[in-house]
């Protein structure tokens, strides 16, 4: 399975460069593989950049998408875990990367030790998963912030509750 994965990032041509310091704001950043590779995902007006390579390194895979040409998918508001998601489309394939963050302080979690936040990567191609990235333990920085929503906004988009999907605003 993630041979099939590292054949699908290898054949796929890299757009452009991301860098999280130079964007408005971080979806998610974090090490994936024991830190062999590094995951992000960063928002920078309406464009979203996708980042995925080996650390201290060009990344193998770079997108860069319209916010209206991703599929983003806003916290519901409940439970207690913050939680979102945003996918690429590119070539067949769909790299859904998700974020989550407990809203339990640390000194309150009920695990041992506590993971106050995280995330990963999944990717797909049709119905079929190819690869699925936890980030690593203590490495993801998932702020939870409106940017994407706003974003949305901005271009026109309203998030319609009651179907799960973003609409032309009236």
């Amino acid at each position: 399975m993630i041979r099939a994965a590292a054949l699908a990032l290898a054949v796929i041509p890299q757009l452009a460069a991301a860098d999280c310091q130079a964007m408005d704001e971080t979806f998610l950043s974090c090490t994936v593989q024991g830190g062999a590779k590094t995951l992000s995902v960063c928002i920078d007006g309406r464009t979203l950049h996708y980042a995925f390579g080996p650390v201290s390194r060009a990344p193998e895979l770079v997108l860069s998408r319209d916010v209206t040409e991703v599929n983003y998918t806003p916290w519901p508001g409940v439970g207690r875990t913050i939680w979102e998601e945003v996918g690429f489309e590119n070539l067949g394939h769909v790299y859904t990367v998700h974020g989550w963050l407990d809203r339990i302080p640390a000194e309150e979690a009920d695990e041992d030790p506590p993971r106050p936040m995280g995330g990963g990567v999944t990717v797909t191609r049709g119905d079929e998963t190819l690869v699925k990235l936890a980030c690593d333990p203590d490495s993801a920085e998932f702020f939870w912030t409106d940017a994407v929503s706003h974003a949305m906004a901005e271009a026109g988009r309203c998030w319609d509750w009651d179907t799960q999907t973003w609409q032309h605003c009236n």
